[in-house]
């Protein structure tokens, strides 16, 4: 599933993984961001990515969104820094707010795996390096849910890349997605 009309070369599969080129346009415009999502269909599930962020610049991103609408979405994301280090950041969109609710730096380069999991009263958001689980926080699912945030669609999990700047030739190769529900 995408977002408005996707520029299709803005996708494509290469090495085994999906590249997903990074433009400047976000997830909180009504435009159509490089994002492709699958829907979340259980209450009770845990979904896991592994991307590498690669040729990025200073606040270029990519990771995956609980995206119910451009308004309402959590972002769990690897951020390239001003200084060429790395840092996962969790970051909530909910109508006029938008929060970072935490930033790590990353002490490996390469891939990194972004973990997701919920039950029906929270998502928890967290990443592993290194073979180490780290969490990064919770927030409630009724924010995202169609009686909150509007919409009828449902949530999904959706993998993106965006840059900060149009010169940016950043891009985000992601090696899987992994969803289990119950």
């Amino acid at each position: 599933m995408y977002l408005q009309n996707p520029n299709m070369q803005n996708y494509e599969f290469k090495n085994g993984n999906l590249r997903l080129k990074a433009t400047p346009v976000s997830l909180n415009e009504q435009k159509s961001p490089t994002f492709v999502a699958i829907r979340q269909e259980h209450f009770n599930m845990e979904a896991a990515i592994s991307l590498e962020l690669k040729d990025a610049q200073a606040n270029d991103e990519a990771g995956i969104s609980v995206y119910m609408e451009y308004h309402s979405h959590y972002d769990l994301f690897v951020r390239q820094n001003k200084d060429k280090s790395r840092s996962v950041v969790l970051r909530y969109k909910l109508g006029e707010l938008e929060h970072i609710e935490k930033e790590m730096p990353l002490n490996s380069k390469g891939n990194i795996e972004l973990n997701i999991k919920s039950d029906i009263n929270f998502y928890y958001f967290g990443y592993t390096e290194n073979g180490i689980y780290h969490e990064l926080g919770k927030m409630n699912t009724r924010y995202l849910s169609s009686e909150t945030a509007g919409g009828f669609t449902g949530v999904v999990l959706g993998l993106y890349s965006v840059s900060a700047s149009t010169q940016s030739k950043a891009y985000a190769d992601f090696r899987y997605m992994k969803y289990k529900g119950e």
